[in-house]
């Protein structure tokens, strides 16, 4: 999947999440609220409960958890993602450095469903994920074709 359509699925994500809602402990259904995950599997046009059922994903890994997990591991989403904070006494887990997909959705889910996390939260790292997919040179040419008046052929 190449960077533009990377950067779109996370910027529709974000906009699923900003209109209905963040989903804590669960997947969410379509048209209500949703996780992280399920919002970019609707950013991508995905069934969102083909992900898992409840709170858990699948075994393995369907073709839409591949698709979703390309995303999030394409565009680094998890760099900045923290992971979820501790008891002060624990230790915070590290992530390891190479992922399986259905590792990578656990942890974004794991963040996503930390207690007080919020949609606004949510919303901004899949903006800033989206926003480094897209290089500065791609953005200005997106910008020219977009502000300069169409020309109309005979």
């Amino acid at each position: 999947m190449d960077r533009f359509r990377v950067s779109a699925a996370l910027e529709r994500a974000a906009d699923y999440i900003d209109s209905h809602g963040l989903e804590p402990g669960g997947f969410g259904r379509p048209g209500g609220a949703a996780c992280v995950t399920a919002a970019i599997a609707i950013g991508l046009n995905l069934d969102p409960m083909r992900l898992g059922l409840g709170p858990f994903f699948r075994p393995g890994t369907c073709d839409e958890s591949e698709r979703v997990a390309e995303v999030v591991l394409a565009s680094g989403l998890l760099e900045m993602l923290p992971p979820p904070g501790t008891e002060s006494w624990q230790r915070r887990r590290a992530r390891p450095a190479r992922m399986s997909p259905r590792r990578a959705l656990v942890e974004v889910a794991r963040w996503s469903d930390s207690p007080g996390r919020t949609a606004e939260q949510a919303v901004r790292a899949l903006r800033s994920a989206a926003f480094r997919m897209v290089p500065v040179a791609g953005v200005r040419e997106l910008i020219i074709s977009r502000t300069r008046p169409a020309t109309k052929t005979a």
